[in-house]
């Protein structure tokens, strides 16, 4: 069995400047490996270097018969097999290294005891990846770095990428300097030499993740990233109204993204709730658009016997006083 990785990078050069800017923008096309397409564009003196999954991968012979799994564990649906001799090639392993994840014929993601193979490098030098992590296209993971080349479309000092996904189509998982995202619409992300990150949303959502906390951040909001903290904050108009969004496929209004002020939750870090205690503590994260305080919120558990839970509740918080306050 082999894993094969079918990537296709379309270059589309528009000939034409945009109006009242020096600016010929190269549109990037990125098949993922769902078969979805992105578009990215550079903006300003920027290094973008691929980071696909197939970029870690080590070729992995198979010493028996082993069973490869659709996750790290026998407990996982069975979805191929692997004889005596037969070679694969790896890009991941969990985090305690007894599984090593390949990608099968179909595209998907199968693993594989490290124990039944034998490996041609180091299994240190794989990432590391759960049976949640996607398995990334070429260009679908990249890291982004201010860099000293020519200033492609630089939008008043902005430096960075373009990502847009449609709007119509399932989020898509990417990946910014090891952050992961799942993109709805269209963002742009700038990257410092400290390592400090920002993803301004132009349109649609975007799901990212720092550490234990995962925000959901709609159009109209930037997130800041510094290490293993992560804010959400109105962007400002005069940082995105220059960028070449009108090469994009899809069309984006950066101010019309500004114009909705209600309130949002943006994002829930981990935390276990007591039935019977009462200092039971779980952390949200609101924005409030128009600047007031939130003062009150109203929340909903929906419980169920262990093993029976069968649905949630994710809503834009109820108004109960104030203007705009939930």
């Amino acid at each position: 069995m082999k894993a094969v990785s079918l990537i296709l990078l379309l270059l589309f050069t528009f000939p034409a400047a945009l109006a009242g800017q020096d600016c010929d923008p190269v549109v990037i096309q990125v098949e993922t490996q769902s078969g979805q397409t992105i578009s990215l564009v550079q903006v300003g003196a920027v290094d973008l270097q691929d980071a696909a999954s197939e970029l870690y991968a080590l070729e992995a012979v198979a010493s028996a018969e082993t069973n490869i799994f659709s996750g790290p564990g026998p407990s996982y649906d069975e979805v191929g097999r692997l004889s005596n001799g037969d070679s694969v090639l790896v890009h991941a392993s969990n985090c305690t290294h007894h599984w090593l994840r390949t990608v099968l014929d179909d595209g998907q993601a199968g693993w594989i005891a490290a124990r039944d193979v034998v490996l041609t490098g180091d299994i240190a030098t794989l990432p590391l990846a759960s049976v949640y992590t996607p398995v990334y296209a070429s260009m679908q993971a990249f890291t982004l770095q201010p860099g000293t080349g020519t200033n492609v479309c630089a939008a008043d000092g902005a430096l960075g990428v373009l990502i847009q996904a449609s709007t119509a189509a399932d989020p898509v998982p990417l990946q910014v300097n090891g952050v992961p995202m799942m993109v709805s619409g269209t963002v742009f992300v700038q990257s410092n030499a400290d390592g400090e990150q920002t993803v301004e949303v132009l349109s649609g959502e975007t799901q990212i993740t720092v550490g234990s906390m995962t925000a959901r951040v709609d159009d109209g909001m930037r997130a800041l990233i510094v290490e293993d903290a992560l804010h959400v904050e109105p962007y400002v108009l005069a940082d995105v109204e220059l960028l070449p969004v009108s090469v994009l496929p899809e069309s984006v209004d950066v101010a019309d993204a500004l114009t909705d002020n209600a309130p949002r939750i943006v994002g829930l870090e981990p935390c276990r709730v007591i039935s019977n205690s009462t200092d039971s503590v779980c952390p949200l994260h609101f924005v409030n658009r128009d600047g007031d305080a939130i003062v009150r919120v109203e929340i909903e558990f929906v419980s169920a016997p262990q093993g029976e839970w069968s649905s949630s509740i994710d809503d834009a918080p109820i108004i109960l006083e104030g203007d705009q306050v939930s």
